[in-house]
């Protein structure tokens, strides 16, 4: 073959190469974090209040150990549509869920108690947490994700 195909079929290559690659957007975007989880203390979804529980009440959704920074944690919360509250503390990521589990808690002696009826506090289990799915936590006052 002539060298001026070979260098055409070439150039046709590595400009649709780069079509293509620019198209798909193979950088690593930066992960977006919401505004519930951006600014310790001063987000709405991180201010180190949570609803308090009795540990053998919780309901866990989820406890992670490959989320290594609060911020992520209370991000995945957010992603996550029945996390109503997080704890990040000691390298582990609980994620917590409305309904309590058993009926040892109860709004006197009508219904069990829910996550978000208990009354709040520091965190006691880890070094921060925050609110998202309550009528005090993020959900509430930002209305978006």
């Amino acid at each position: 073959m002539n060298h001026k195909i070979l260098w055409t079929i070439f150039s046709s290559y590595l400009l649709v190469f780069a079509i293509f690659a620019d198209a798909h957007n193979y950088e690593t975007r930066k992960y977006e974090i919401s505004d519930c989880c951006k600014i310790r203390g001063s987000s709405p979804g991180w201010k180190n209040i949570l609803h308090m529980y009795a540990y053998s009440n919780i309901n866990l959704l989820r406890v992670d150990k490959l989320i290594t920074t609060a911020q992520n944690c209370c991000q995945a919360c957010v992603e996550d549509q029945y996390c109503v509250q997080w704890v990040f503390g000691q390298s582990n990521c609980l994620l917590v869920g409305e309904a309590l589990l058993g009926q040892e808690l109860t709004n006197d002696g009508k219904v069990p108690l829910k996550t978000c009826d208990l009354p709040t506090g520091p965190p006691t289990r880890g070094t921060d947490g925050g609110i998202i799915r309550c009528s005090d936590g993020c959900e509430s006052k930002l209305h978006k994700f």
